[in-house]
């Protein structure tokens, strides 16, 4: 089994590409029709990973997702995939509405883009990510946070989410913290390898580069519970079916087996799924069977090299 803890879908062609490449389940983080899809494989309508929605995230008004040269109700109403709520109580009722859509996950972006001086915006106050993870725990959701900079990372940590998203800005003393309390850390490298590839203002790029190196050391030396998750978003650039991708970006640091953990038992707990991940009694059937030896050779992921993936049981794709 191989779960990619973070994507964005947008439709039932996403969701065939990644069970043709390995994923037999995804938690999707944000859009207007993850619950659907989770459901429409639910019920059988198509083969698919399972599918674990946030429903829409949750963002500050003025945050991240809100199209701000749009009036608050069109943007709030048809160009945004996320829950505007401000203030505790506006954030708890934020979290009920993604437990009434369906959601399985809460999402909220605790930071957001970085100013002209290199810093990145921090977003939601202390009482306001707490409120929000209080009442999330109370509905039996885990919380996923969007954070960056250490202010951010310090916050979320404090009120105590699940699982950090990015993290990008993590030192040793908030590594510290995250190891004590069993937070996941889901550093999605392939975004910031895209990112790189691009023409970046001077004051962005070292932050980004500084992610993938000492970041990531520091993730490792603190024995940081490391999850594969790709934040895909199946555009041109960054297609759905080469989220393996991810995991060889975790092996540039972690070494191959401590990836291909990432990206099975350990992602399968962070996405609450505690009868997946592993094989064994008691486990469900989801075996991901490709031609070579990933520990040896991480490429061997590739959706080329999958040539069988059975889910529940069920075989869902052989190649010809």
């Amino acid at each position: 089994m191989v779960p990619d803890t973070l994507a964005v879908l947008r439709g039932a062609g996403d969701l065939e590409r990644l069970l043709r490449a390995g994923f037999t389940a995804v938690r999707e983080l944000g859009s207007k029709g993850g619950v659907h899809l989770a459901q429409a494989v639910e019920e059988g309508a198509f083969d698919g990973p399972d599918v674990v929605s946030c429903s829409r995230a949750l963002s500050q008004t003025g945050g991240d997702d809100d199209p701000r040269f749009l009036p608050i109700e069109t943007a709030q109403g048809l160009a945004s995939y996320t829950y505007f709520c401000d203030g505790p109580w506006d954030c708890r009722r934020a979290v009920r509405k993604v437990a009434r859509d369906g959601g399985k996950v809460v999402k909220l972006y605790a930071s957001g883009g970085f100013t002209r001086e290199g810093k990145v915006r921090r977003s939601f106050t202390k009482d306001e990510l707490e409120s929000m993870v209080d009442e999330a725990h109370a509905a039996g959701l885990k919380v996923a946070a969007h954070a960056s900079g250490e202010e951010a990372l310090e916050n979320v940590v404090r009120a105590g989410v699940d699982s950090i998203e990015h993290g990008a800005g993590l030192t040793s003393e908030i590594a510290k913290e995250v190891a004590a309390k069993g937070i996941y850390y889901v550093p999605t490298l392939v975004t910031y390898d895209a990112i790189m590839r691009r023409d970046l203002a001077p004051h962005i790029a070292p932050h980004i580069r500084r992610h993938l190196t000492e970041d990531m050391e520091i993730a490792k030396e603190h024995r940081l519970a490391i999850v594969s998750g790709s934040d895909i978003v199946g555009d041109a650039e960054r297609p759905h079916g080469r989220n393996y991708e991810e995991i060889v970006a975790i092996a540039r640091t972690t070494g191959n087996e401590e990836a291909v953990v990432s990206a099975t038992s350990r992602a399968a707990r962070c996405l609450d799924l505690p009868q997946s991940g592993r094989l064994g009694d008691g486990f469900r059937a989801d075996v991901t069977i490709v031609k070579g030896n990933p520990l040896k050779d991480i490429q061997s992921l590739a959706p080329e090299s999958v040539q069988y993936v059975i889910k529940a049981g069920r075989l869902v794709f052989s190649r010809p």
